[in-house]
């Protein structure tokens, strides 16, 4: 007689049940393993295995550890203790203990402030959480040897003892610690252990009472419920402490009720799954954030991360003015060129469509994923598709022209300067490369719209390929409506549109030059822009959104002769700090808000005029 502990924790969330007496109920019943039958996504029935009652002498359940460990397979004393129940208990009060002294500690060595102390003890957490995702699914379910045998043998009895021995996680969160504080100030390691020691302790302790404890509250319910899901579907769910990670790697289970409602929906066109590509993107985000901490932390150790906490905040709020002028700056832009194409909307609007457009150039390899969302939000606020390929491109333009006139300045007061003057050299090139190109694309556009849309052996011999050509003709047509539409404003129309490009690139490459000021180094702002300039956009093509890595190593290279290695890894820290990290958690909220807003805009038929009628089809 005994709860049906699994099936009260899961019934919700597994597929249907056909029998299960008792569960709902909360009573005591006597099942045997036929009691409890659940049905596979596939159709295919299978019968729920009770777990045995593995304790001997008739010995009353306890709050044991069926930990992640291998041990019980091996032989010897350790092997036999690591089954014990007074093992299981000792190491649960070993880690809570060691947890407990190494954050006491930790709070009464930091001298990095509470803000700091709070953003170790979040990473920390997390950092747990994620090294419990890969042990679990990557070592114990995938692995050969101990580690699998032993926490194959969980999965059998999950009420059992099998646990590490009692010394062996203080003892390794000891030398963590020991670790850490070679890198870190010694307050925020044993800060960070303490935390990685206090989730090793909280999974245990979950982990032990979600097998021998029945919940009512729903929260908790839901949470337990994952963990035993895993147990019946091995192949899911291996966050214990947390889901976070099954959602991100895509492991969380989907009972089949729930994707036969899913199933109702059109199936995307795309080869990848839209949730696929997020999470893809999510890694790539992540993976740009840890080499922007990584690497200057590297180039600069313990030191850098000492001075850039102590970094003064009414400075970092001076930084962040400079970000806003910019933000400024281009969403007015924007706002000027969507007036001007007869799209009416609010100034809000358009500045969160600006953080929006700013967050996909910075998070996506090489800034793709701004053009496009450009041209889509574009869309949304009511332009059409010619509308929004012009609005995209003459932002675009602007920007590199706007490059092309900075580059030769920077240059030229880098010669009558004590700096190389090969930096020179190469901003004059650089900016005669760029003029070159634009003067072969524009001397090459009408022999390449003819070419595209005049009959030749390929139209004649695909002839699905003319209803794409006069699609292309009509597209073309709009987009030059649109061109002759921005050019109607005239010339101051258009100087005050480069005004606001050049204050937003200012202030933006600007943050780097300030950083370096307040932190005591008077570098050339020319040098900086030019730098800034050159190595961001090569940086960007590594693969890593925003160039996340190799603008940092290009960059403290670059001004190793000017700025000690320790003030520049600082500076880099807080330039990424406040140009990527601000800006990406900014964007993710201007994405969202825009998602639930809606369209709320209103097209100015007066303003479009006459040469716009093929547009609006």
């Amino acid at each position: 007689s005994w709860r049906c502990v699994p099936r009260l924790h899961a019934c919700r969330h597994l597929d249907s049940v056909e029998k299960c007496p008792g569960a709902h109920q909360g009573r005591r019943f006597k099942a045997k393993m036929s009691s409890c039958r659940f049905v596979l996504p596939v159709g295919q029935d299978f019968r729920l295995r009770m777990p045995s009652d593995n304790i001997s002498n008739g010995a009353k359940i306890g709050l044991t550890e069926a930990s992640l460990s291998g041990g019980a397979v091996a032989r010897g004393f350790l092997a036999q203790m690591s089954t014990t129940r007074a093992n299981a208990n000792a190491g649960l009060m070993a880690d809570s203990l060691v947890a407990l002294i190494l954050l006491g500690c930790g709070a009464y060595a930091n001298n990095s402030g509470v803000l700091a102390a709070c953003v170790t003890v979040a990473l920390g957490f997390l950092a747990f959480t994620f090294a419990e995702y890969c042990v679990h699914r990557w070592l114990f379910h995938r692995g050969d040897g101990a580690m699998r045998d032993g926490h194959a043998r969980h999965h059998d009895e999950p009420r059992g003892y099998d646990a590490l021995p009692f010394f062996a996680p203080p003892t390794g969160m000891l030398g963590v610690a020991a670790l850490l504080a070679l890198v870190l100030p010694t307050g925020l390691a044993l800060l960070l252990a303490g935390t990685i020691a206090a989730g090793y302790a909280a999974y245990g302790l979950g982990h032990t009472i979600m097998h021998v404890r029945r919940f009512r509250w729903r929260v908790a319910v839901r949470w337990a419920a994952h963990h035993h899901i895993h147990h019946h579907h091995p192949g899911m769910n291996f966050g214990v402490t947390t889901p976070l990670w099954d959602y991100v790697f895509a492991t969380r289970y989907v009972s089949a009720r729930k994707r036969t409602r899913d199933s109702d929906v059109p199936a995307q066109s795309a080869s990848v799954a839209p949730g696929a590509r997020v999470r893809r993107a999510a890694l790539l985000i992540g993976l740009a954030v840890l080499a922007t901490l990584a690497v200057p932390i590297v180039l600069g150790g313990r030191q850098a991360l000492a001075q850039t906490l102590s970094f003064p905040v009414q400075s970092f709020a001076a930084l962040l003015g400079l970000l806003l002028i910019s933000w400024l700056a281009r969403a007015w832009k924007l706002h000027v060129l969507l007036q001007q194409i007869g799209t009416q909307q609010a100034f809000m609007r358009t500045l969160a469509m600006s953080l929006a457009i700013d967050f996909a150039f910075i998070s996506t390899p090489a800034g793709v994923g701004g053009y496009a969302a450009s041209i889509y939000y574009v869309r949304r606020s009511g332009a059409s598709a010619s509308a929004a390929t012009t609005v995209t491109a003459v932002d675009q333009l602007l920007d590199l022209g706007i490059f092309v006139v900075i580059l030769p300045l920077a240059g030229l007061s880098l010669i009558w300067s004590e700096l190389p003057t090969a930096l020179a050299f190469v901003a004059f090139v650089t900016s005669a490369l760029m003029i070159a190109l634009g003067l072969a694309a524009l001397l090459m556009r009408r022999k390449l719209a003819n070419w595209m849309l005049a009959e030749n052996a390929l139209v004649r011999r695909w002839p699905g390929l003319r209803r794409q050509q006069v699609r292309l003709q009509k597209f073309l047509t709009s987009l030059r409506a649109d061109i002759d539409l921005l050019k109607s404003s005239g010339v101051r129309g258009l100087m005050a549109i480069a005004a606001l490009t050049t204050v937003q690139w200012l202030t933006r490459y600007g943050v780097l030059w300030a950083t370096l000021g307040l932190l005591g180094h008077q570098v050339s702002f020319a040098l900086t822009l030019l730098l800034q300039s050159l190595i961001l956009h090569a940086a960007l093509w590594t693969g890593v959104p925003s160039g996340g890595g190799g603008a940092e190593i290009g960059l403290s290279a670059a001004l190793a002769a000017w700025v000690p290695a320790t003030s520049m890894a600082s500076a880099l820290i807080i330039w990424r700090l406040v140009t990527f990290d601000v800006c990406l958690v900014v964007g993710i909220v201007a994405v969202v808000w825009l998602a639930r807003s809606g369209m709320r805009t209103s097209v100015v038929p007066a303003q479009l005029g006459p040469t716009n009628t093929a547009d609006s089809t």
